[in-house]
Parts: C-alpha cells; sequence; structure tokens
C-alpha cells in the first residue's frame, strides 16, 4: 500500500500548477494526447467541462477560446481515490497572415473577375492598386478591385498592389506585390 501512496502523490506533484496555452490559428493541429505516467493499474477518468473520458491516455480536440481545466479521478484497484487538475487556455491566433494572388481576369466570365486578398487574423485592412507609372488608381477599405479606373477598364498590364492591416497587437504591417490584369 505504501508504493501506491507513493505513486499517487508522484502523479499529483508532477503536474500540480501546470497550464497549457494553445492558440487557435488555421491549418493548425489542436488535437492533444494527456496521459498520466502513473503506471499503475486502476481507473483514469477525465474530466473537460461536461465531456468525461475513461482510460490513459485521452486525446481532446480544442475547437473554442477559453479557459479550461482538465480533471483526473484517479481510482487504483485498491478504492485509493486521487485527483487533479490541469489548466488549458485556449487563445485565439496571434500570429497573421495575409496573401495576395499575382494574376486576376477582370473579363466577365464570372471567374477570377476581382482581385482580392485573402488571410487571417488582421484588422482594418486597405488596397492600393498602382499603375506602373506609381500612380494610385485603386484603393478601398476590404473590398477588391474590378480592374477599372474611372469607370473604365484598365489595359492587360502589370500594376503593383499593397495591402496594409493592423495585426492582433494593433501592430501595422503590409505586403507589396505585382498583379498581372489578364484580359
Amino acid at each position: 500500500m505504501k508504493k501506491l501512496y507513493t505513486v499517487i502523490l508522484l502523479l499529483l506533484g508532477l503536474n500540480v500548477g501546470a497550464q497549457q496555452t494553445i492558440e487557435l490559428c488555421p491549418n493548425v493541429n489542436t488535437t492533444f494526447t494527456y496521459n498520466s505516467d502513473a503506471g499503475i493499474e486502476g481507473i483514469y477518468t477525465w474530466v473537460v467541462e461536461s465531456d468525461i473520458f475513461v482510460g490513459n491516455p485521452f486525446t481532446y480536440t480544442w475547437k473554442k477560446e477559453g479557459q479550461y481545466k482538465i480533471n483526473l479521478s484517479f481510482t487504483s484497484e485498491f478504492g485509493c481515490i486521487d485527483t487533479l487538475s490541469y489548466d488549458v487556455i485556449v487563445i485565439p491566433c496571434e500570429n497573421t497572415y495575409m496573401y495576395a494572388p499575382n494574376t486576376f481576369s477582370p473579363n466577365g466570365d464570372g471567374l477570377n473577375d476581382v482581385f482580392n486578398f485573402y488571410g487571417y487574423n488582421y484588422k482594418n485592412a486597405k488596397l492600393f492598386i498602382y499603375n506602373r507609372w506609381g500612380d494610385l488608381i485603386y484603393q478601398s477599405d476590404g473590398t477588391g478591385w474590378d480592374g477599372t479606373y474611372g469607370g473604365s477598364p484598365c489595359q492587360q498590364d502589370v500594376y503593383v498592389y499593397m495591402v496594409q492591416w493592423y495585426d492582433s497587437k494593433n501592430k501595422l504591417k503590409q505586403i507589396v506585390g505585382h498583379l498581372t490584369l489578364i484580359k
């Protein structure tokens, strides 16, 4: 019985005050496997919010922001019970990402008719389009460019785009690139 008691204390001692922080970023795996390596026989019951998992280890996928506790209850084969909890903080993605294609064809076929930028975790994005002489021909607060200037279609050519935005820490970011308008 003394060895069992020591192992349970080790189970608690290794994880007391433990914490994990997870970022919810697109295309990033938020599935984790949690495990107690006490090495003794018994029933491991894990609780996350209202979800209950029996066995060791267990796997959980984090899907929404918040502060959570993983509660582990262990019952030994002799009926001894012990518990511990582990804090998990799920935060929004702090990384920011912005992408803009390098070609579009505003020819009215319904495919790729508007040049736009794509990203995540940004705010207050602005799009600027310049012609080859550096003249600003289009500016918007989030809407794409339809390939016109002053109401007339622009010629097939290479243009320069700039996208500016603020990340989650209110830091100004930007990307600049070349854009080919194809008729």
